[in-house]
């Protein structure tokens, strides 16, 4: 699986333009809030899978060669031994694609979709509107700090803190 995820998958869509995937999106989904979704997930998920493998190669083996010593359930070891071990992943993956994605979401909008923050500040250049471009560069300054604090940083300090 790391073969076929290192080699051939994350290549492919680490190198694959991301105004492609928002053209792709225009056609295929005919601009609506599913191009956008779209368009964040493909370019999201080289991020999320690169961390990912990380993650799993930095996996404790004989940590884990002692729950398996202990029980013979799968689910167990993976529950009680593996998930904790790549909680720090799963927080720097939710960190980074949090960031990322609001930032696509934005460009992603510009391709037609009509509606959310990208095609309102995009309305605003048109009309040459400065006030309405730094007044929704404000209010998603402020939804970014607000999900990171109320929910980023809570999951964080409690997967943190999970035995």
């Amino acid at each position: 699986m790391e073969l076929i995820v290192t080699r051939r998958l994350q290549p492919f869509l680490n190198s694959f333009p991301s105004m492609g995937w928002a053209i792709l999106a225009a056609i295929w989904f005919n601009f609506n809030n599913m191009s956008v979704i779209f368009v964040q997930v493909l370019i999201l998920l080289p991020f999320s899978t690169g961390i990912f493998l990380v993650g799993l190669q930095e996996l404790d083996s004989e940590m884990l060669e002692m729950g398996r010593s202990f029980t013979r359930r799968r689910v167990r070891v993976f529950i009680k031994l593996t998930l904790p071990m790549l909680l720090p992943y799963v927080i720097a993956v939710l960190r980074i694609t949090y960031g990322i994605g609001w930032k696509i979401a934005l460009v992603s909008e510009f391709t037609g979709v009509e509606t959310g923050l990208g095609y309102l500040m995009l309305s605003a250049q048109s009309a040459s509107d400065v006030a309405m471009v730094l007044a929704t560069c404000f209010v998603i300054v402020a939804a970014f700090i607000a999900g990171e604090k109320f929910l980023i940083n809570p999951l964080a300090r409690r997967w943190r803190a999970a035995p």
